[in-house]
């Protein structure tokens, strides 16, 4: 597991520091972020719920944002109907 969003917020916050204190160029820095799995109480994953998650991220400073597709979507047959779900409740969000 990668890490946590206050782990990038942080993190982010002390390279800021760093880079103006060197004069280097904060622009193009690529930062990733995995989206936690949310679960319903019954313990189902909640892809709408996963992906409510990402504007948090986005807020900490993430430029890239993973959502683990394999806790969704065991079968890589049904890819591109978790990707069409995926992507209609990102836009919806």
């Amino acid at each position: 597991m990668g890490a946590g969003i206050e782990d990038v917020r942080t993190g982010l916050e002390v390279i800021r520091q760093e880079f103006e204190g060197s004069d280097r160029q904060w622009t193009g820095i690529a930062v990733q972020g995995s989206l936690p799995v949310v679960r319903d109480s019954d313990g189902a994953t909640d892809l709408a719920a996963t992906i409510a998650r990402a504007d948090d991220w986005i807020e900490a400073g993430a430029t890239a944002i993973h959502l683990p597709m394999k806790a969704f979507c065991p079968d890589w047959r049904d890819a591109s109907d978790f990707f069409d779900s995926a992507v209609a409740l990102f836009e919806a969000r």
